[in-house]
């Protein structure tokens, strides 16, 4: 069996539990389960990093067999940044329940979880890592990144996390924020989407405290959005966007297509993303968080 076909299956081995983990994270009954899961998907998907990374994205289908043209080592960069922030984060979740024992304590108990599920999930303000593992990794990975690995974090932050809506209003403004103010002046692709993300993400927390449907709803669509648009890239193979120029003889469709993609990422009108940041808006509005949905419609205005 040739090298290349070594790092294939296990490729499909690490991909497959990277699923299976989110999916016994989200049924899980007790906090064992839920852990357990998430390291699962943790360890899955730093195996997955390895795999892409020590390959080349361009393949080549020929009599139904699949050939890499070109190897080359892994990056240690993105795969230690990812597995420190997820460390830490696992330490602050497991530190959570622990809290119940004391009667003085319990209060803090919430806070730990979310701390612990904000390291996980690369939120704002500690986002540093989730930019920096999105633009040194190939799109194959970012496509998992960018979606399936906020399933767990988020449905635990929904389910678990029992605080006032303000304080989830703190946390999506300040990534709003950071959303905004990072993707400015942005040249490259991969990083533009990592703070489109986390500014996405502050709109998803922002639902938390207003409406758990409306989040879910929210969750689901972008995740019809972003991958369809990662996808495209992948396909393609551009990381900038003067890259769009010398591709556009060859790929003219692909590269309207990702054009498309990305102002529907954006949530520019009349696309679908325009639509739930106006129902967030509304539900802010009649809760009469006038001044809050200022600063709202002010950064997405930016971003």
């Amino acid at each position: 069996m040739s090298n290349f076909q070594n790092v294939r299956y296990s490729s499909d081995l690490f991909f497959g539990a990277i699923f299976v983990g989110t999916l016994i994270s989200i049924s899980g009954s007790n906090w064992i389960v839920v852990w357990t899961g998430l390291e699962l998907n943790i360890m899955s998907f730093l195996g997955w990093i390895c795999t892409c990374s020590s390959r080349s994205l361009s393949f080549i289908r020929n009599w139904g067999r699949w050939h890499s043209t070109s190897f080359y080592p892994a990056n240690v960069e993105p795969f230690a940044k990812y597995f420190l922030a997820q460390s830490v984060g696992t330490a602050f979740f497991l530190f959570s329940p622990l809290l119940w024992g004391s009667p003085n304590l319990v209060a803090f108990s919430p806070f730990f979880l979310l701390f612990g599920m904000i390291l996980k999930r690369g939120v704002a303000p500690f986002h540093q890592w989730f930019p920096s593992v999105c633009a040194n990794v190939p799109w194959s990975v970012n496509v998992i990144l960018a979606f399936w690995q906020k399933i767990a974090p988020l449905y635990i932050m929904t389910t678990a996390c029992l605080l006032n809506s303000g304080f989830f209003f703190i946390v999506a403004l300040i990534n709003l924020f950071f959303g905004a103010v990072g993707g400015l002046g942005q040249t490259q692709l991969r990083p533009l989407l990592a703070y489109s993300s986390i500014s996405h993400i502050g709109w998803m927390i922002g639902l938390i405290g207003l409406s758990k449907i409306g989040f879910f709803y929210y969750f689901l669509l972008y995740g019809l959005i972003v991958v369809p648009t990662l996808i495209v890239f992948c396909k393609i193979s551009v990381y900038r966007f003067k890259q769009m120029e010398t591709l556009r003889a060859s790929y003219f469709r692909m590269v309207i297509l990702s054009c498309l993609f990305v102002l529907r990422v954006a949530g520019i009108p009349p696309f679908r993303g325009f639509f739930i940041k106006v129902y967030r808006v509304y539900l802010m509005v009649l809760r009469g968080n006038y001044i809050l949905s200022l600063f709202f419609v002010f950064f997405a205005a930016v971003r």
